[in-house]
């Protein structure tokens, strides 16, 4: 059995490959091959390469790309390769692999099974790397915990905390790295039928909730942070509230960040509270010369909270409220 190697470029960027009952790494560059183009089946077209097979002998490749779930293919390159090319660019052993730097796939030309996982399933695997890579994150790059939907379903923020799951973690925590356990929960749910073994945690095994946000994930990518403002006071007149709350719903988990401007010395006090338990989870106040007081917050497991503002002295301010 072979583990990832941890490849680090820039904020993540790692080599996935499935082997036996996990994933192999390689840092190995891949040189330029022949591309054969083929109708991506919801547009574009999919990059297939290879030195040692010809468009008859990947046909089988692309019939299985088309059949995913989700779009991309377009996005990402795949490489056939041959036993002895397999080695040397995923490592021994193995049958496939994802680089996030080039987005390129190398599957196997060889179709069959190791350790009861068959190729297509593997080829899933990578994909579901690949569509992790062309999303958008907040704590974490998708491709170390799972896409937003499905990272706040099975609970990724709260388990990391707590040590139990290890985003992006290719050593000593594998089998713990709920990036894995996204792909191959993607694998499941193209591949309903094909009885693979679960080997990553326990605690990320797919049930019918977590495929569901992983499908709404891939059909409906969450397009980034929303930005909601209120301007509270008179600037004119120089008269603002002594207070100033509101509540708000935060069905993802993510970063939450309130700015608030002001004149300086206005000694504005701003408090987050956890709407179900009613527990301050953070707060901070204005530095006297300052004009912005910036309050950030990695939200976890909280589906409901609330902004709090004291302002003694009555200055206007605007607040920005940035939420997942």
């Amino acid at each position: 059995m072979r583990r990832f190697r941890h490849l680090s470029l820039g904020l993540l960027c790692f080599v996935s490959a499935l082997a036996l009952n996990g994933l192999s790494a390689t840092a190995g560059a891949q040189t330029p091959h022949p591309v054969m183009r083929f109708a991506a089946g919801s547009g574009g077209s999919m990059r297939i390469s290879s030195e040692s097979y010809d468009r008859t002998a990947v046909e089988p490749i692309v019939q299985t790309l088309r059949g995913l779930i989700g779009n991309g293919r377009d996005k990402v390159s795949v490489y056939v390769a041959d036993g002895e090319e397999i080695a040397r660019m995923c490592g021994p052993g193995t049958m496939s692999c994802y680089d996030s730097y080039s987005d390129e796939i190398t599957i196997s030309g060889t179709d069959g099974s190791i350790a009861g996982i068959p190729r297509d399933y593997a080829l899933a695997h990578e994909y579901g790397h690949h569509l992790a890579n062309q999303s958008r994150g907040s704590l974490w790059l998708p491709l170390a915990s799972g896409t937003m939907r499905w990272a706040t379903h099975e609970r990724i923020c709260e388990l990391a905390r707590s040590r139990q799951v290890f985003p992006g973690n290719e050593g000593a925590h594998y089998w713990e790295n709920p990036g894995e356990a996204f792909a191959q929960s993607y694998a499941q749910l193209n591949f309903p039928d094909t009885a693979v073994a679960w080997s990553y945690s326990p605690l990320l095994e797919p049930d019918a909730g977590s495929l569901a946000a992983l499908r709404a994930d891939i059909h409906h990518p969450w397009k980034g942070p929303r930005r909601t403002r209120w301007n509270v006071g008179s600037r004119r007149q120089g008269i603002g509230s002594a207070s100033f709350w509101r509540r708000f719903r935060t069905p993802l988990d993510g970063k939450v960040i309130v700015s608030v401007h002001a004149r300086p010395g206005s000694r504005l006090r701003i408090e987050l509270k956890d709407r179900a338990s009613g527990r301050v989870v953070s707060k901070t106040r204005q530095a006297g010369k300052s004009r912005i007081a910036r309050l950030r917050y990695p939200n976890c497991g909280s589906r409901a909270l609330e902004i709090k503002i004291e302002n003694p002295r009555q200055a206007p301010f605007r607040v920005q409220l940035t939420r997942p």
